[in-house]
């Protein structure tokens, strides 16, 4: 999943921080292939894609956690609030310790207790 998201002919305006970020929000491990999501997964992964570019377009910047986890709308989040799992060292949601994988030439981050494989 990770090469195939970051992939500008399937999908458009996906780079490497929208591709963790979506993959985590997704439960989705980056090294997962692509063929074995089920209908409701890519419903999801779409859902979600759709929602945070536009949310991006809107702020001017990725923001992906959920204001309520923070406790702080999207405008006033720090910038090391806005992601979930990229460029992390600790997982912002289960605690666990962030793993980077490199999946189409790229760094991929990834928690493996909220994306298990």
């Amino acid at each position: 999943m990770g090469a195939l998201v970051l992939d500008q002919s399937v999908i458009a305006g996906i780079g490497n921080v929208y591709r963790a970020e979506l993959l985590f929000l997704c439960a989705i491990h980056p090294a997962r292939q692509a063929r074995s999501l089920s209908e409701d997964e890519f419903a999801l992964l779409w859902s979600e894609t759709v929602r945070l570019l536009r949310i991006g377009e809107r702020m001017g910047r990725i923001v992906t956690t959920d204001p309520a986890e923070i406790g702080a709308t999207r405008s006033r989040m720090k910038s090391e609030e806005r992601l979930y799992a990229y460029h992390r060292d600790v997982c912002k949601r289960c605690g666990s310790g962030i793993e980077v994988l490199k999946i189409g030439g790229r760094p991929i981050w990834y928690c493996p207790s909220c994306q298990p494989s």
